[in-house]
């Protein structure tokens, strides 16, 4: 049996909005999250240890689709050992190349995954 993958958290949580700046008053000014990162398209958002990140949907998006965008975890692996467990457990792993610690698939339902190798 390939060997799982080590997750040692989880590391952010993203949902998509139709309003940045209408929803940075409701996570930041009513819940007091605390702003990390922002822009005119995201806004990522300390909760205690955990991130919240919201992105901005394009218009026109099915309102299902504002739900949850993906689950971000963090594994001990390096991106090179997780790649090749998840191919070695018949995943097939896309990567960013801007961030190599990136990589992205699907859970058998279809909702996306982002592992965040050696973090």
């Amino acid at each position: 049996m390939p060997k799982p993958l080590e997750p040692t958290g989880l590391d952010h949580v993203v949902l998509n909005c139709r309003d940045i700046g209408v929803a940075k008053d409701f996570y930041a000014g009513i819940l007091g999250m605390t702003v990390v990162h922002e822009s005119a398209t995201y806004l990522f958002l300390n909760c205690g240890e955990q991130t919240l990140a919201l992105f901005r949907t394009a218009a026109g998006l099915p309102s299902k689709r504002l739900e949850m965008d993906h689950v971000a975890f963090t594994v001990r692996q390096s991106f090179e050992e997780t790649v090749a467990r998840l191919k070695d457990h018949g995943i097939t792993a896309e990567t960013r190349p801007s961030d190599p610690h990136c990589i992205y698939f699907n859970d058998p339902d279809g909702h996306r995954i982002q592992v965040l190798a050696g973090t």
